[in-house]
């Protein structure tokens, strides 16, 4: 299963780390060349309550070149449409889509996609995005 992950802060990186663990292969999508640079040299690294360390492939806007079959929303709580545009000319018919994200969001790609597409998740611990650009996770 290719699945993209948007956002590489704490939630989308203990997202990444999940996928990958279960046999995903993971892109994980951010704006933010530095912190794409960082996970492409060493790989997303969580600390704490949860530990480990996986290595999606970290991607810029416009890098993907491949369609998903689950796109996962992990970046600050907006508008859907905003979060997919980059990503839609890499999806198919049966792409699946999940909010991890704060408010309602979910209700609003529900809205966008179909309610047979959609999905939402809370997180269940707190991830904090260190200064080495390591993961601290507590539950």
């Amino acid at each position: 299963m290719k699945v993209a992950v948007v956002g590489a802060g704490a939630v989308g990186s203990v997202v990444s780390y999940l996928l990958s663990s279960g046999g995903a292969e993971v892109f994980l999508y951010d704006d933010r060349k530095e912190r794409v640079a960082e996970i492409q040299a060493k790989g997303v690294r969580l600390r704490g309550d949860m530990v480990g360390e996986v290595f999606p492939k970290a991607r810029l806007p416009g890098e993907f070149t491949e369609p998903f079959d689950l796109i996962a929303l992990a970046c600050a709580a907006g508008p859907p449409a905003e979060s997919l545009r980059p990503l839609s000319p890499y999806v198919h018919r049966e792409t699946a889509y999940l909010s991890v994200q704060e408010g309602s969001a979910v209700d609003e790609l529900r809205e966008l996609v179909g309610d047979s597409r959609a999905g939402g998740a809370l997180p269940w611990i707190s991830a904090m995005e260190s200064d080495g650009g390591e993961i601290e996770v507590e539950e």
